[in-house]
């Protein structure tokens, strides 16, 4: 039955050690998206994406690696053709995409991904594109009418002049403030800003360098 590979899939990204996992319908997604950003321009046949991150945890590239590889797998073994859409390969906005499966709330002054708990210290590490519906029809998983942190955040010192203009509004923002000393910097981007080959491979280089200091301790 769909909701017992659900189940099965759901327990099998938690175990390689996807913490974040969520199905979207891939119609009501590209209901109101771009046209150059929906799923079915990646993949003309997608019922389903299944977004896939890590909230408080970290994995390093090649678990991310094996632990999509399997996921996918999993689904093709039980008949569905799967894609893994890539970061680079497609204009997919994962900060909506995983709005869309209830991991937190695209911030509507910064266009950062806010979760709950972890504010902006959240990675899409990648988005599963499925074709048909293997899990049958799926409901709203969205939590942006209930959680709307911007609107009630006081001051919005994410706005301050930045020091780092990269990510500045993400250290800045009191949302889980109390997890970003623990965690790498989020690999997210704001919904709403292209970016450039350049500006990619800045922001990576940025975002390992916590990481580094870490190692040196």
């Amino acid at each position: 039955m769909p909701s017992t590979l659900l189940a099965d899939v759901r327990h099998l990204a938690a175990a390689v050690g996807f913490d974040l996992f969520g199905p979207v319908d891939a119609a009501t997604f590209d209901a109101c998206q771009p046209r150059d950003q929906r799923l079915t321009r990646v993949l003309p046949r997608c019922g389903t994406a299944i977004v896939l991150g890590t909230a408080g945890v970290q994995l390093d590239s090649h678990t991310v690696e094996v632990g999509l590889q399997r996921v996918s797998d999993r689904l093709r073994v039980a008949g569905h053709r799967t894609v893994i859409a890539g970061t680079r390969a497609h204009k997919l906005s994962f900060p909506r995409l995983a709005d869309a499966a209830g991991f937190g709330t695209v911030s509507p002054v910064t266009g950062l991904l806010l979760h709950p708990k972890f504010g902006p210290w959240l990675r899409v590490h990648d988005v599963l594109l499925v074709e048909g519906r293997p899990f049958g029809q799926l409901g709203d998983a969205s939590i942006s009418d209930s959680f709307q942190p911007c609107c009630k955040c006081d001051g919005q010192p994410c706005l301050e002049p930045p020091q780092a203009p990269v990510l500045d509004p993400v250290v800045k923002c009191p949302i889980g403030k109390d997890h970003h000393c623990h965690s790498a910097p989020p690999l997210q981007w704001p919904a709403h800003m292209p970016m450039s080959p350049m500006t990619r491979f800045a922001v990576s280089a940025l975002r390992f360098v916590p990481q580094l200091f870490r190692f040196r301790r």
